[in-house]
């Protein structure tokens, strides 16, 4: 018999054999209730069928959870069997956690991540976040946007509270109900993205509120993906919370970490709001202001030109255009006649010089013999000759 002198000492004994024995294990439950010390330490129950056990998940353990752990949610918790020594309660202190089937899941996603990075419609940006390739930016005053959740969610209902506390009153939202979970649901939100795509939207908002891996599924569907690539309206995904990441994030044009966050990035603020109409005007008052300067500066030349002095200061340089003009003409005209006079003079000599060598072939007779023409000392008694002049041909023989 082993003998204890307290109930401590007891649980503390207990204790040692438990966690000495055991060491680590890992488990697959459901969480039945979970409570959230304001410390930061969590205490749950894990059970199934059959059994349950208090397990606790301590501060610097559970900030590495990348879900909201919640009631009714399946886990496999890794960890150390151990005993509380004040209550001699059995537990678990849970050191990691992942949901139920996450490991397909994850798979999945990386394998789906892969295909969009291959098909080069997705990259890695500097944080190794992957990103739509050529994504549009967001209209800078939406007049139309179109918001695809469901319209009886919470996610709608807070979209709504937040467009109306932004006091934006330009934009006209058009909603298209869809289901956001579930296996029918990929089919269900591509059929309202098309009727969106066709609205003439500037914009469109594909929302959806927190939940488990399993519940945001649907937006790592892969025709879903493709069909958010051929959208002809950019799009805003705002699936889940800032630490939620689904495929629709990486081929969308913009991520918003929660569906009120689309809102905040798509809406200016009142202040921005009044910022932008007051820059407007600014521009407006400076646009009109320089029109009237430059037309006021166009009048006041105009009446420069009007005025008595500038009439007859114009006139009086065109008058002396006139004459400048008038006396070029004549010098012109005088320098033509010149030169026609020289050229008259010139033809008057070279008419005189072949009037005078006519006159003196004029009288002159050329003797021709059968048609050629002979020297006069050639003539023989009896040849018939002819002679020519410049007007007069007769024939005639030698005696």
């Amino acid at each position: 018999m082993i003998e204890f002198k307290s109930v401590i000492e007891l649980n503390e004994a207990a204790r040692g054999l438990l966690e000495g024995h055991f060491g680590e294990v890992s488990l697959e439950a459901e969480i039945s209730k979970i409570t959230k010390h304001s410390s930061g330490h969590w205490y749950f129950t894990l059970k199934d069928e059959q059994a349950s056990i208090d397990a606790t998940m301590f501060r610097g353990a559970n900030l590495r959870v990348t879900f909201e752990p919640k009631v009714g949610l399946k886990v496999v918790c890794a960890g150390k069997l151990t005993l509380f020594s004040a209550t001699g309660r059995y537990q678990i202190n849970v050191l990691s956690m992942k949901e139920a089937g996450a490991g397909d899941l994850d798979a999945a996603f990386r394998a789906l991540c892969a295909r969009l990075e291959k098909a080069g419609v997705a990259r890695r940006n500097i944080n190794g976040v992957l990103q739509k390739v050529g994504a549009r930016p967001l209209p800078r005053l939406p007049k139309r946007v179109g918001i695809v959740t469901s319209l009886s969610s919470a996610a709608f209902a807070d979209i709504k509270q937040r467009i109306e506390s932004s006091g934006y009153f330009l934009s006209k939202f058009i909603c298209f109900d869809t289901l956001v979970q579930g296996k029918d649901a990929p089919a269900s939100i591509i059929e309202a993205l098309s009727l969106a795509d066709n609205a003439g939207l500037d914009v469109i908002i594909l929302a959806r509120g927190g939940g488990s891996k399993e519940d945001l599924w649907c937006f790592n569907d892969e025709n879903l993906a493709r069909k958010i690539l051929s959208l002809k309206t950019p799009i805003i995904s705002a699936v889940g919370h800032e630490i939620d990441y689904s495929i629709s994030d990486f081929v969308s044009d913009h991520r918003s970490i929660t569906p009120t966050a689309a809102i905040a990035d798509l809406l200016p603020s009142k202040d921005a709001l009044a910022q932008f109409i007051d820059t407007k005007l600014e521009n407006i008052n400076l646009a009109c202001s320089s029109k009237i300067e430059r037309a006021q500066n166009r009048l006041n030349i105009a009446s420069l030109k009007l005025s008595p002095s500038s009439i007859k200061e114009r006139l009086d340089k065109f008058n002396l255009n006139i004459k400048t003009k008038q006396s070029a003409i004549k010098l012109a005209l005088d320098s033509k006649i010149l030169s026609w006079g020289h050229k008259i003079e010139n033809l008057k000599t070279q008419l005189k010089a072949k009037q005078e060598i006519f006159e003196t072939k004029r009288s002159s007779v050329s003797v021709f013999v059968g048609g050629n023409q002979a020297k006069l000392d050639e003539l023989k008694i009896g040849d018939k000759i002819t002679l020519k002049s410049a007007y007069a041909s007769k024939e005639a023989q030698i005696l």
